[in-house]
Order: C-alpha cells, then sequence, then structure tokens
C-alpha cells in the first residue's frame, strides 16, 4: 500500500550560547591573585566573549545564585558574589525556557559548588528535552572543598507523553578525603 510520509519539520538553526556566571557567595572566595568572581568574569571578558563573537555566535548571559537572571554587561560588571545559595540547575532551566528557540549551548562559570538540589531534575530534563549541551568551566580549587559534579548523563532522546522512562546520572565527588559525611 502507499503511504504518505510528513517531512520532519526543521528546526531552525541555533545562533546563541547561553553563558551562566555564578554570584554565589562561594565565589568570593580567593584564589591566588584574585577573587573566583573576578578570574570567572575576567575570563568571560578576555577569552569566552571575544572568542563567542569571533565564531558568530549571540551571547546570552545570566548571573545566578538562588535564582537566574537575564544580565547585561554593565550588571555583571556592578554585580557582586553575595548570593546564598548556588542554584544551577534551576539557572540551567531558565536558560532553555526565556529563549524563543533553545540555546546552542549553555556555558556556566562558576565554582561547582552547588547548594540547592530540588531543580536538579528540571535541568536535567531541559538540556536531554532540548538537546542543549552543557559546559562547566570551574574556578577555585578543588583541595579543602568537596565538589559534587555531574560525570554522566544517560537518558532517551525522546519520551512520548505520559511514558515513565529512566534517567541515570554518574556523579564525581572530588575534595577533601577525610570521612565525615557529605
Amino acid at each position: 500500500r502507499p503511504v504518505r510520509g510528513a517531512p520532519e519539520t526543521e528546526m531552525p538553526p541555533r545562533d546563541r550560547i547561553a553563558v551562566l556566571i555564578d554570584r554565589s557567595e562561594s565565589m568570593s572566595l580567593q584564589g591566588e591573585n584574585s577573587s573566583r568572581w573576578r578570574q570567572a568574569v575576567g575570563f568571560l571578558r578576555a577569552g569566552l566573549l571575544p572568542a563567542l563573537k569571533t565564531a558568530g555566535v549571540k551571547v546570552d548571559a545570566l548571573l545566578f545564585a538562588e535564582d537566574a537572571r537575564a544580565a547585561s554587561g554593565a550588571e555583571i560588571s556592578d554585580a557582586a558574589p553575595d548570593g546564598k545559595q548556588t542554584n544551577l540547575a534551576r539557572a540551567i532551566a531558565r536558560a532553555v525556557a526565556q529563549a524563543k528557540e533553545p540555546p546552542l549551548a549553555i556555558i556556566a562559570l562558576t565554582d561547582g559548588i552547588a547548594t540547592v538540589a530540588t531543580d536538579n531534575a528540571q535541568g536535567a530534563t531541559a538540556l536531554v528535552e532540548h538537546r542543549v549541551p552543557f559546559i562547566g568551566i570551574g574556578f577555585g580549587e578543588e583541595t579543602g572543598t568537596r565538589i559534587l559534579s555531574l560525570d554522566q548523563l544517560a537518558a532517551p532522546p525522546v519520551v512520548p507523553p505520559q511514558q515513565e522512562f529512566d534517567v541515570s546520572v554518574r556523579l564525581r565527588l572530588t575534595g577533601t578525603t577525610d570521612t565525615a559525611p557529605f
């Protein structure tokens, strides 16, 4: 029997990258020459933004701590690392939700110390459903501080509505090796 196939809808080209800048209080910790915050903002200005501009990619910047909000260059310059919590997952979900089209990628400039885990499923789901790669760029020292990071995420690329599915993650703990509970 003849079968008519419907053409797949083409996704519009993605030309934007979301850059998440961690402004939590832990970013104020001093490194060798400057705070984690100053290192992240310096890297953004001197390395990341010029490289993205050369590649012809537009940037949507978001400051995040407890919540995330769009920020201009001046707002980033004037911001202080004084957020009481770090909710990276909420920032990821906001970066995907606020744009007309999902970003080409999400880049987070952070020390990797997420203190809020309630939105982790929402952030991971946003990345998987919209096929958005996540790149975390860390600032600060690993020693003395425990850092839990996402090492691997496995989930089906597409799931029918109202259907259960499994998501598995592999986490990595780095930092001190004492036996205190995490």
